[in-house]
This record gives C-alpha cells, sequence and structure tokens, in this order.
C-alpha cells in the first residue's frame, strides 16, 4: 500500500477488522480475553529490478492506491508487535493521533436468559453463552459503537431467537443463534439510545434514552419500531431519563418504562396518551430495576425503600416490599421466577434477596447488610425462564457473570470474563506492559505488544485507590481501602491466576510474576494515594483516615514497616505527587487548595507569591521548569494554565473549549514539548507546551476515559477507561 496514501487518509481501524480477529482468534483457540482492534500496515516486497517487474509494481501500486483501505494484520503481526510502526508524537503530527488499539473485553452492565442461551450486554456488544456450558468461550455479536448500555433484551419469537441492545444512536436486533442482524433502528434525529426491550413475540422494540445532557429544557426520547418492517409506530418525548423498559409477556402491546418521574405503561400501537397509567411513587436515579409478573398483571420495581408490587389494571399497589427502613438500599435490578411466585431483588447494600410472592415474606431471612458475600454490587439478575428451575444468573462489579441456585443457596460459577471499571492504571518502564486496577479488587497485567493479559491479581481490596510501578519498573505497588472481594473465582479460562491474601497499607508484587513481595504499612492503614520519588528512592502515601502523610526507603524498608510520618494536611487530599526536582510534594485537596511541602523536612512551602486558587489538578513538565495547572472557575467551567516555577508567574493558558469543570490526568510528555489531559470526562486533549494551542480533540464521541499517560519513549498516548478497556493513541508510520 503507498505510504504517502496512508499519510493523507489515516481513519480508525473498521469494526469489521474487530469481527475478523475475534473469529480468527476463535479458530486459533487463542485466548479471547483481549480483542486488538490494531491497525498495522503490510511491508513493501522487493521486486527485482527490470522492465517487466518495474511494470507491474506501478501497476500493483496505482491499483492499491484507488483502494482507500488497509491491510488488517494476521496473528502472526500481532504477536511480533505493532508498537514498532509507531513514530514519535510531535506538535507537528499530534493533530492525526489515531486510536490504534483497544484491549480486553471491557464491563458488562446487564444479563438476560432463555433456554439455553444468556446474553450478556457489554462494553464491546452483546456476549452470548451456552448456560449448559458456561465454562465456555461466549460469542460476540459486535457493537458499532462502545457500549453504555443499561438493558440488553433476549426473546424467543415465533420464528426465530432476538437479542435486542442499544448502540449509541442505532437499536441493534440480531439472529442470537446465527449471528445475523435482522435489524438495525434509528429515528434518524440526534439520540442516544441506553435501554432497550422486545416484545415476547419479537414484534416490537422499544428504546430509550437516559444520558444525561447539559440543557435544562432536555427531554428524553421513547421509541418502540416494528422489526419487521422498521416502521415507528410509538413516539414520546419524556421529561426524565428513562432507566427500565419492559414488554408484557401476555399483552405483547403492552410496555412499561421506569423513569426517575415514575413507572409508566404505554400501549405500542396506540401513539396517543389513552391507556398510560403510571404509580404514584417514583423512583429515583439509584433505586431501580422494572420486571413484569409471567401473567402481565403486575409490575415489580424499585423504590426508596425497597420494591412495590403494582397492579397494572387496577392502579393500586398490591405489595410494598421494604428491605431495610434506616438504610436506603439502592435497589439495581429486581426479577420474577418464571412461575411468579418469587421475586429475587438485587441492592447496593444488601446484596440478592428473594422474597416470596405468596406468602408475602423473605425466603432467606431478613435482609442484612453485612450478610451478602459474593453478592456485592449486582448490577443486574434475571431468573432461568424454566418453570421448575431455581438458577439465577446476575453481573456483578462490571466484570463477573455468575449463576446460583436459590434453592440450595450454592453459586454454581462465577465467570470473571469481563473488566470492572477501571479505578487505576500505570504504564511500565518497559512500554510495554501496564497495569490497571478495576473495582472489583482486580488488578490485570497486559502486554501492549502482543495485545494479551499477562496475568491477574486479586487483591481481595473491597476500593482499590491506587496503583504504580516502581520507577525501576521491577515492582507494581497498590493500595486500597479494607474489605473482601470473592477470593475464590470459578471456572476461569485463563490459567495461572495469582490470589493475593493481603490487604490495607502498599503492597508490592514482582511486575513479571504478580507474586507477593512485601507490604508497607500496617493491615490497618488505608492509604488513598501514593507516589514515587523522581529518583526512586522514596515512596510517600497518604493515609486516608487521619490526613497523615507517610515516607519510605521502600527498597529498604522491612514487612510491614510502619514510615516516617512527614507532614499532616488540614484537609483531605486528593491529588499527590513530587516535584521534578524531587525537594516538594504537591498535593490538591477536595476544598481545591494547592499546597507543597518540603519532602524531606515536611514543612510547608510557598514557591509561588500569589496563591493559585480552585487548582483541580497539578503537573510538572520533565525538567521542573514549568507547571500545568486546571481551575474550577465559579461558573463550574475549568481554566488550564502554564505557569514559569522559578520566576512563580503564569505564561499563558491553554486553548480549548469546556462544558464541565472536569479536568483530570495532566501531563507533560517526555521531552515537555506536549500537554495531555482528559476533559469533560471523556475527551482526549492534547496541547502544544509552547504555544497553549490545542493540537488534538477526540470529538463528542462518549469514552470515559479515567485515566492518561504518554509512554517515556513518547510514541504513544495510552487511556484506561471506566468501560474496562484500555486504548492505545499513537501515529502509525
Amino acid at each position: 500500500m503507498n505510504d504517502d496514501f496512508l499519510h493523507k487518509h489515516r481513519q480508525a481501524p473498521s469494526k469489521a477488522f474487530a469481527d475478523k480477529l475475534y473469529r480468527q482468534l476463535q479458530e486459533e483457540n487463542e485466548d479471547m480475553t483481549a480483542l486488538p482492534m490494531t491497525r498495522t500496515y503490510a511491508r513493501r516486497a522487493r521486486f527485482p529490478v527490470g522492465a517487466a517487474a518495474l511494470f507491474a509494481l506501478l501497476l500493483v501500486g496505482v491499483l492499491l492506491a484507488l483502494r482507500p483501505t488497509f491491510t488488517p494484520p494476521t496473528l502472526t503481526q500481532i504477536d511480533t508487535g505493532f508498537l514498532n510502526a509507531l513514530q514519535p508524537i510531535t506538535s507537528e503530527n499530534a493533530s492525526d493521533l489515531t486510536q490504534i488499539a483497544q484491549l480486553g473485553r471491557g464491563r458488562v452492565f446487564d444479563v438476560d436468559w432463555h433456554g439455553d442461551m444468556i446474553a450478556v450486554g457489554g462494553a464491546l456488544g452483546v456476549w452470548l453463552y451456552d448456560s449448559t456450558h458456561l465454562t465456555e468461550a461466549p460469542r460476540l455479536l459486535p457493537a458499532q459503537q462502545t457500549m453504555y448500555a443499561r438493558r440488553v433484551a433476549l426473546t424467543w419469537s415465533r420464528t426465530n431467537p432476538l437479542v435486542a441492545a442499544p448502540d449509541g444512536d442505532t437499536i441493534r436486533v440480531w439472529n442470537a443463534e446465527t449471528g445475523e442482524e435482522v435489524g438495525a433502528f434509528s429515528d434518524g434525529d440526534d439520540k442516544h439510545w441506553d435501554v432497550v426491550a422486545i416484545s415476547p413475540d419479537g414484534r416490537y422494540v422499544a428504546g430509550g434514552e437516559n444520558m444525561l445532557g447539559y440543557e435544562v429544557t432536555q427531554r428524553w426520547a421513547l421509541n418502540v419500531w416494528e422489526v419487521e418492517t422498521g416502521e415507528i409506530t410509538f413516539i414520546r418525548n419524556l421529561q426524565n431519563p428513562i432507566l427500565n423498559l419492559d414488554f408484557n409477556p401476555l399483552r405483547l402491546y403492552q410496555f412499561a418504562a421506569q423513569t426517575f418521574g415514575g413507572t409508566w405503561v404505554f400501549n405500542a400501537e396506540e401513539n396517543d396518551f389513552a391507556g398510560i397509567s403510571y404509580p404514584q411513587s417514583p423512583a429515583t436515579n439509584l433505586d431501580v430495576g422494572l420486571d413484569y409478573s409471567p401473567n402481565g398483571e403486575t409490575l415489580a420495581f424499585g423504590t426508596e425503600n425497597g420494591v412495590l408490587i403494582w397492579n397494572v389494571e387496577t392502579r393500586q399497589v398490591e405489595q410494598e416490599i421494604i428491605i431495610n427502613a434506616d438504610l436506603t438500599p439502592y435497589v439495581t435490578d429486581v426479577a420474577f421466577s418464571a412461575d411468579g411466585a418469587y421475586l429475587a431483588i438485587a441492592s447496593r447494600n444488601f446484596g440478592v434477596n428473594l422474597w416470596n410472592v405468596l406468602l408475602q415474606s423473605w425466603i432467606t431471612g431478613e435482609p442484612d447488610h453485612l450478610d451478602h458475600e459474593g453478592f456485592q454490587d449486582v448490577s443486574a439478575l434475571v431468573f432461568n425462564n424454566a418453570l421448575r428451575s431455581s438458577l439465577l444468573a446476575s453481573v456483578q462489579l462490571g466484570s463477573t457473570l455468575s449463576v446460583f441456585s436459590f434453592g440450595t443457596g450454592m453459586t454454581l460459577t462465577n465467570q470473571r470474563d469481563f473488566t470492572a471499571p477501571i479505578m487505576r492504571a500505570d504504564l511500565n518502564a518497559d512500554n510495554r506492559t501496564i497495569a490497571a486496577g478495576g473495582m472489583d479488587g482486580y488488578i490485570d497485567v497486559w502486554n501492549l505488544e502482543t495485545g494479551r493479559e499477562v496475568y491477574a491479581v486479586n487483591s481481595e481490596l473491597a476500593n482499590l485507590t491506587d496503583l504504580a510501578f516502581t520507577p525501576d519498573g521491577s515492582l507494581l505497588a497498590y493500595s486500597g481501602r479494607l474489605g473482601r472481594i470473592q477470593a475464590g473465582v470459578s471456572g476461569e479460562r485463563e490459567p495461572g491466576r495469582t490470589l493475593v491474601n493481603r490487604r490495607g497499607g502498599v503492597s508490592l508484587l514482582n511486575a513479571e510474576t504478580g507474586e507477593y513481595v512485601r507490604r508497607l504499612g500496617d493491615l490497618e492503614d488505608y492509604f488513598y494515594l501514593f507516589a514515587f520519588s523522581p529518583d526512586g528512592e522514596t515512596l510517600a502515601a497518604y493515609d486516608g483516615f487521619d490526613n497523615n502523610v507517610k515516607t519510605w526507603n521502600w527498597e529498604t524498608a522491612d514487612e510491614s514497616s510502619a514510615g516516617e510520618a512527614l507532614f499532616t494536611s488540614p484537609v483531605s487530599i486528593d491529588r499527590l505527587g513530587y516535584s521534578a526536582d524531587g525537594s516538594l510534594i504537591t498535593v490538591t485537596s477536595f476544598n481545591n487548595d494547592l499546597a507543597f511541602y518540603d519532602a524531606v523536612t515536611g514543612d510547608q512551602q510557598t514557591p509561588f507569591e500569589t496563591p493559585i486558587p480552585r487548582v483541580i489538578d497539578v503537573a510538572y513538565s520533565p525538567d521542573g521548569s514549568r507547571m500545568v495547572v486546571a481551575q474550577r472557575l465559579a461558573t463550574y467551567t475549568s481554566y488550564i494554565t502554564l505557569h514559569d516555577v522559578e520566576a512563580g508567574a503564569m505564561l499563558f493558558p491553554l486553548q480549548y473549549t469546556t462544558n464541565t469543570d472536569l479536568v483530570t490526568n495532566l501531563t507533560f510528555s517526555p521531552d515537555g514539548a506536549l500537554i495531555a489531559a482528559i476533559v469533560d470526562e471523556n475527551r482526549v486533549h492534547v496541547w502544544d507546551a509552547a504555544t497553549g494551542a490545542l493540537l488534538f480533540d477526540h470529538g463528542d464521541e462518549y469514552i470515559p476515559n479515567n485515566q492518561l499517560m504518554f509512554s517515556r519513549d513518547g510514541r504513544m498516548i495510552v487511556t484506561a477507561d471506566w468501560d474496562g478497556l484500555i486504548r492505545i493513541w499513537g501515529i502509525p508510520e
């Protein structure tokens, strides 16, 4: 392929490539933990010198130049490393920054179960499991955009099993057996569908919006399409975000919509207000869950204190289920058993509990917010639709698919096939290894060159708060809050997972193997943040309980060494780091104060004559001469400025437009020529550090970036995201 043509016509990798790679990996029986979407160019072969060869070369070059495409990499090419084709990111080419790879399966949001098929809605699309062989690799029905779906729907129509899921501005329906796309539904307007339902006969598919916008007057769309014709049969704009949708299993035209303002029932065949009814008790933004009873007569939905079972025809509450009158349960999902005798309720504070609808009593005892081990943060659950089955499937912490029996109280399988929302990530000095810590307490280590996961470690922390490689790259450090995530995960396909039975303090692992080395601090210490000094000798950690900052010589410190108390912050610290020369420890606090402390004595310093107010993030240039600062304005927007450290004066602001006051992960490139950050929670920005000019803004596509870092060779930017995916950005040669 002509290199000049490629240079002028760069484009993001197509989804077709990811599909092809998935099929290749499946055929090769490879580990499907990683789904790289890598752009690699075939090298030009040498031809013998001669007239015929020159003519053939010219002809091939013309034909290739007329094709606006690129050669997908083979498995061999991926294993030998796509990173070798990257050139350094500079101010001259930063505008051509491209997402060249995407690693991981991402997180999952919802689950549905019909017959022997379990559908799991995730960031990359819908994963289909055979429930009789749950440990086998699932099939993927890929989405065109990264999905943030609240709900997927799986049903057996009269002719075909259908599965539906939202895909950005489109709702997609597939044949679950063949994988063929049956239809893609949109109203042609600027909508972002987030929830979906499909009628049991497969005739209708409904979609709703729940993404919050910045406009006070925003309304949220609710549409219904006829699957066979694509015709829109129902349109409504609601005043509140839509949390859930569900079709009546018997009255196939009737469907319910749960919003922040209440639960409503509509007729899919009549686009008017006739037949609409609603309960008097509205749901809140953290009390969700909606399910029709099998006979279609009642609806169960989450409320502030528990769940209501509501009669659709009489519009009367039949049962009010109080989970706890004192502690808000935060209901996340509800599900009726196939015979309607039982109702499963998932809540954030009380796990999964089962209600006997006929006897109106708990069959698992009174809910206890301390006794739901194995069911923490269940975001979705569903019964097997077989009448005599007592099996439930659930999604936990965005990463684990579980099947358990309420009849025996036993968990049959926990499948950690996905990645929880990534809380912290760090790129090692080798520019090839990245560690990502998820909300489920696991730390996943990836090889960026091969696109494969190297190992995963269960930290057993309820909340992993920070993670970083040591400066020499030999060890991996992490910290978090005391607690226990379920330690044993059965049915995993990846061999050699390491379990680490250590909690509290700062733990150190062998970066190559994931094996435990030692711990700094006591098990009861809650270190919220830590940072290594530039010379690599000292570790500073912030204790979130007493606001103390402690330091260690981490190479010589003994197991459980208490460290030296350096200083105490008057308020809670939000960011902690060293100045470029290691002389100062810089902290930003939750009240947005910027403070400097001597790294040896702990005395507070005032390097700037005029204090910089409302600071939300800060970073030093590699040579320490400049400092970039993000500030929160009174208008709830942000302002980023570059400062001369020695003179203590502002140089100039960075050029950009913002909708919010969210700026994180400010960082300089290794040569100090570029500044990068995440703006508005999702937009990767790159600036020229010499002028403040904006060089790159990846646009409005919603990618909830959480971490951003430059490689030490300056050839790539790596982001780790709330969707559980790791993305690599670079400039292909």
